[in-house]
């Protein structure tokens, strides 16, 4: 029995889910400035799903991710939250270099 919750609890820690506010989905990310994602400092991420590009803002917890998401929608009416996994966070890319 003792196994088995340690399994669970491993299971539980190693699939870390992060919240994320989608601002915008695009087939052409080059056309994007900074200017369209900057009303904060965080950092804009890009998560590709075929030819679309998904503009995404990456957030521990999900009451973070409420409040920004409360900022973002000033900016992008249709910004929403979702969910996604570490291993998604982490093939993520910025959407614009620190250069």
């Amino acid at each position: 029995m003792k196994t088995i919750l340690f399994l669970l609890l491993a299971f539980q820690l190693s699939a870390q889910n992060y919240y994320c506010v989608q601002v915008i989905s695009t087939r052409n990310p080059h056309l994007l400035k900074p200017e369209m994602v900057s009303i904060l400092p965080d950092t804009a991420k890009v998560e590709q799903a075929g030819e679309w590009f998904r503009i995404l803002f990456v957030y521990a917890t999900q009451e973070e991710a409420n409040i920004y998401h409360t900022s973002w929608l000033k900016q992008h009416s249709n910004a929403f939250i979702c969910v996604r996994t570490k291993e998604q966070v982490e093939r993520m890319t910025d959407l614009f270099s620190k250069d």
